[in-house]
């Protein structure tokens, strides 16, 4: 009777693909993390500026409604 043998160099190729496609996979996700951290800094800069803004539009006139809490 034949001894049997098991090569593991197939379980290897296997385990290098599924490694390769889950750092491909990362990869992708953390692309899209950084374009969507970038769109956000983006809309953040926009807001502080628009704010900034509506605060020098603010300085000269008088509130009211603002009056009455004081």
């Amino acid at each position: 009777m034949r001894r049997f043998r098991f090569s593991l160099e197939t379980v290897l190729k296997v385990k290098r693909q599924i490694e390769e496609q889950r750092l491909a996979e990362l990869a992708q996700a953390q692309t899209q993390h950084d374009l969507a951290a970038n769109r956000l800094a983006g809309a953040k800069e926009s807001l502080q500026e628009l704010n900034a803004q509506q605060a020098s539009n603010r300085t000269g006139s008088l509130d009211l409604a603002a009056e009455v809490w004081f």
